[in-house]
């Protein structure tokens, strides 16, 4: 008696079927799925479906047997297309219609509401007995089809051997197939390494399509018991690589609406201040205003009368400026109040002071820019004393978990294309926002639009496309655990909706620290946010007073870790002189610049050891050397 054919369509990308994978293999037929644009059958050009079609038969070898499969081809989206609804459900229609005892489905949809086509299209293949085997989202988001309880929803996990795989019980994502990098079959006959559900979701396929081999007669509750039997409740989950088209509603046209509507976080948000005036001036995240353009007029430097009393005069862009302490004094003719940090210097006066200021202002309906989130009690405890319901707006430069589930729909755009640059530094103030700021100056006087992810609350000041303040008092309100994803769809949406010709940021305070006695939580968020920006080159900010052993450290972890260059390193001129007291007080730190002879040979000592370019940021002589090394790079890569 002949044996029954097992037959399995795999719904992707495309097959290569004459790679040297799959020799001999019976392949029926190839079909374009719904609006999919009709190219050559054997064009393909994405190798994801290829991939897919490697494990599955790998999966079968290794657990049943190949001869009596029968293969379809059921292409629902390209290299060009994204993932439509639409078009999986004309698959499955295909798959109903030709008799298909399981499908392969290492994609998905992410959506709190599946619409209710998708939701009876599956349901009418279950019922015609076919067996769905979909990918689960990596990041534990609800996905479909793999979340319709009649579908075999399957995770990725760390599993060597084909035969073994994993169970879960109380879990809508029930199976756990191999999703750990594995050499699979790619285009042009070649061979490629890949991990993740998608991978994972073809193992379990295979294991299927086998029992189906020893049980014919079985219905999909009998298969369903068979694997719960066998499979071992001990399989470690991971994350990885799968096909997901993220939608938060019920229809493509919402999500390609949703889409549209995210260009709003990345608009201008200083566009509206024309006229302002800054206070403290004297902190440090303000002081770049001394040196760079700012898209509005500032009218005044305020600043705490205790740091007035030492330094009354101070230099915006060249022009010189006296600082404003008293109250009288003050231009109210403004539209925007940009507010620092006022209680670093907790003395009374200076509380008093900034207490008044700000009634000062809430009073003539002026606009807040806030960095320090502290200051929102402030603001509310003042406009309720004064009844004042109709005012200015406030904005804080933050991102909340709102914001990071919306602007992960940009996930589902790919991968980025343009260059991306991440300037690093040995400390926190070696300099690494000025660095950006004029890598960015330098590169527009070139010609090229240059996008800006800012660690910095004040970032937007100076014209970045998106704040993501994790430093100081920092106001990102997600756990870093899930930064990866929110910031690749921030550098895609900086792509998307900005189009510059490179992208650069910056992470904060020092990448290292120089003993393991001090390190924190800073530490591995930096790591977390480097991982997530994804930089194809670098750019390491250090002081005067780093030592080449504690430079080596960095250099190391950027070669070993990222496997990308340092294209070249701004030195600081500035130096640190610390004063140590006699009678147990805290030592005192005072700051001073170095010497041009002294920064040339420091600049030759770091350079004859590294062998990379070094710049001070601040001389517009360097500026060639910025431009041509950034150049001389991206051309090449």
């Amino acid at each position: 008696m002949d044996k029954k054919v097992i037959k399995v369509a795999i719904m992707d990308s495309g097959i290569e079927l004459n790679h040297q994978r799959f020799e001999n293999l019976n392949f029926i037929e190839s079909y374009y799925a719904g609006n999919i644009f009709k190219k050559s059958l054997d064009n393909i050009e994405d190798d994801h479906g290829t991939s897919v079609m490697d494990i599955i038969r790998k999966s079968i070898v290794k657990n049943g047997t190949i001869e009596n499969c029968a293969f379809y081809d059921v292409r629902v989206f390209d290299k060009s297309d994204k993932i439509k609804e639409e078009d999986i459900i004309d698959g499955i229609s295909y798959c109903i219609a030709n008799k298909i005892n399981v499908i392969n489905i290492s994609l998905g949809l992410l959506s709190d509401k599946p619409s209710k086509e998708l939701y009876e299209k599956c349901l009418a293949a279950y019922n015609e007995g076919i067996i769905l085997v979909a990918a689960s989202d990596n990041f534990q988001s609800m996905c479909y089809p793999a979340f319709f309880p009649f579908v075999f929803g399957v995770a990725s996990g760390i599993i060597e051997n084909l035969t073994i795989y994993g169970v879960q019980v109380d879990n809508p994502i029930e199976f756990v197939g191999k999703g750990t990098f594995q050499r699979l079959a790619g285009l042009n006959n070649q061979f490629v390494f890949k991990g993740g559900t998608s991978y994972a979701t073809g193992h379990i396929t295979g294991i299927i399509t086998s029992l189906l081999q020893k049980n014919p007669d079985s219905t999909i509750a009998d298969i369903k018991e068979l694997l719960f039997s066998k499979g071992s409740h001990d399989i470690k989950i991971l994350s990885g690589d799968t096909r997901i088209n993220n939608f938060r509603d019920s229809n493509i046209a919402s999500h390609n609406k949703i889409i549209d509507d995210l260009g709003e976080f990345f608009e201008n948000k200083t566009h509206n201040i024309k006229n302002c005036s800054i206070f403290p001036f004297s902190i440090k995240e303000f002081s770049n205003f001394k040196y760079f353009d700012a898209p509005f007029n500032i009218v005044d430097a305020i600043d705490f009368p205790r740091n007035i009393i030492e330094d009354r005069m101070t230099k915006i862009k060249g022009k010189v400026f006296e600082k404003k302490w008293k109250l009288n004094e003050l231009n109210t003719d403004i539209d925007t109040l940009i507010l620092g940090y006022p209680f670093n210097l907790g003395l009374e006066l200076n509380v008093r002071f900034y207490r008044q200021l700000l009634e000062l202002y809430i009073r003539k309906g002026v606009n807040l820019y806030v960095l320090d989130e502290d200051c929102l009690k402030d603001i509310n405890e003042i406009k309720q004393s004064l009844s004042i319901k109709t005012d200015g707006k406030i904005y804080l430069p933050q991102v909340t978990q709102r914001q990071s589930d919306n602007l992960c729909n940009l996930y589902s755009l790919g991968n980025v294309e343009k260059p991306v640059l991440a300037v690093i530094s040995s400390t926190s103030q070696a300099g690494k926002f000025t660095v950006q700021l004029k890598i960015k100056s330098v590169l527009n006087k070139t010609g090229y639009k240059v996008g800006w992810l800012s660690t910095e609350p004040q970032g937007e000041l100076f014209g970045a496309d998106f704040c993501f303040p994790y430093g100081f008092k920092g106001t990102v309100k997600v756990n870093y655990s899930e930064w990866n994803r929110l910031l690749h769809s921030i550098i895609k949406g900086i792509e998307y909706y900005k189009n510059p010709d490179i992208i650069i940021s910056g992470h904060q305070s020092g990448l290292l620290k120089d003993s393991k006695l001090f390190v924190k939580d800073d530490i591995l968020k930096n790591f977390s946010f480097l991982s997530g920006i994804q930089p194809d080159a670098f750019v390491l900010a250090l002081n005067s007073d780093d030592t080449l052993e504690y430079i080596e450290r960095i250099v190391n972890v950027i070669t070993n870790f990222h496997q990308r260059p340092i294209l070249f390193i701004s030195l600081s001129s500035i130096k640190k002189n610390i004063i140590f007291s006699n009678n147990n007080l805290p030592p005192i730190i005072n700051k001073s610049f170095t010497e041009e002879e002294e920064w040339l040979t420091i600049a030759d000592r770091i350079y004859n050891k590294f062998k990379i370019p070094v710049v001070n940021i601040i001389e517009e002589k360097f500026d060639s050397t910025i431009v041509n090394g950034i150049e001389q790079f991206f051309s090449k890569n």
